[in-house]
């Protein structure tokens, strides 16, 4: 393994140490990372913004707002003449004096440009601030559930080595070794036909001609089950997790005691955190265009807007189609009622 890693790995949010047992630390690194990466992806594609200038990367005002919870767009010339005319996204945190609620009155922060370094200004008239949620927080989930991602995931890949590996053998001698070999090997070539001699088949057929390892037999359902629900557990989780930023999923496994409508019936998204992260992108986006002329704007990208479409018309069309018909049917009633009475009056 390169030398360079031996003291830990470097990513987007610092240096993180390894322990002793570097291989195991860079393998369960290397698998957690592939999760978490994969979960900040999908959580950083909701959004398409419109309109930004060309010095304004939308890649970067969802990463800061996603890994910090908050960021700041602004012109650091307006702060110094020596930096660069041009508007940019920061993340940082609020400093200053507190003002309202304990904020501070400044925003403090930094887009790792090394020219301009870390820069500071009152917050709404030079920095324009926008938060990633209500409660101005990152997307932690992104870093818990590629956690359990990875432990699962161990799991499954313990259960299939024992169903790869096979029994092992015992020659007496170094003929028979060689000759045992030759079978086994002709039978993973896929030959039909293999001759051995006697001599061999018996000591392959002895009781004691393996060591007391049975593997996992894919085909069992007995052994198979735990590697079966591994799998589900896996899915599931993915699904809780996507559902939960507004993407509806099914999984692709069915269990014994499931029925097929139990499964389907799982096929339901919620859009309470989507929303409130729009509506905090889209607050933001207005504030900016306030502060520096621009007409930015923020929206679902298109799979969010098509899941969103199906959130809000997710009633079923028949029943809608129905329940107009059966008010119309009450309607007419009353009217013919209401002319009875007032035929009878006269």
């Amino acid at each position: 393994m390169d030398e360079k890693f031996k003291n830990g790995f470097l990513t987007p949010f610092g240096l993180i140490p390894v322990g002793k047992d570097f291989e195991k630390d860079y393998i369960n690194f290397d698998r957690f990372m592939s999760h978490y990466f994969s979960n900040w992806n999908f959580i950083g594609s909701m959004f398409d913004w419109d309109g930004l200038p060309e010095s304004l990367d939308e890649r970067f005002m969802e990463y800061y707002l996603i890994s910090n919870g908050s960021a700041a767009v602004v012109n650091p010339h307006d702060i110094n003449p020596d930096f660069p005319d041009e508007i940019i996204v920061i993340r940082g945190g609020r400093d200053g004096d507190p003002k309202n609620y304990g904020l501070g009155d400044t925003y403090n922060g930094t887009n790792d440009n090394s020219d301009i370094g870390a820069i500071e200004g009152e917050v709404n008239k030079i920095m324009i601030v926008g938060y990633n949620n209500q409660s101005m927080t990152p997307d932690l989930d992104a870093w818990f559930y590629a956690n359990t991602l990875k432990e699962i995931e161990k799991s499954i890949l313990f259960n299939v080595r024992f169903a790869r590996l096979a029994p092992i053998l015992k020659a007496s001698n170094g003929i028979k070794k060689e000759a045992l070999e030759q079978l086994l090997n002709n039978i993973d070539d896929g030959n039909m036909v293999n001759i051995i001699t006697a001599n061999i088949v018996d000591e392959m057929l002895k009781d004691d001609s393996t060591n007391t390892y049975e593997p996992i037999h894919l085909t069992n359902v007995d052994d198979i089950k735990n590697l079966q629900y591994l799998i589900k557990a896996y899915e599931d989780l993915l699904r809780i997790f996507h559902t939960k930023y507004g993407q509806a999923e099914n999984g692709t496994g069915k269990l014994a005691q499931q029925s097929v409508d139990e499964i389907n019936g799982s096929a339901s998204a919620s859009f309470v955190l989507a929303l409130d992260k729009l509506k905090q992108r889209q607050k933001w986006a207005r504030a900016i265009n306030a502060r520096f002329n621009l007409q930015i704007s923020v929206k679902f990208s298109p799979a969010w807007e098509l899941e969103y479409q199906r959130y809000i018309n997710r009633a079923d069309p028949d029943e809608v189609i129905e329940g107009s018909e059966d008010e119309s049917e009450h309607e007419s009633e009353l009217e013919s009622e209401e002319e009875a009475k007032e035929g009878e009056e006269e």
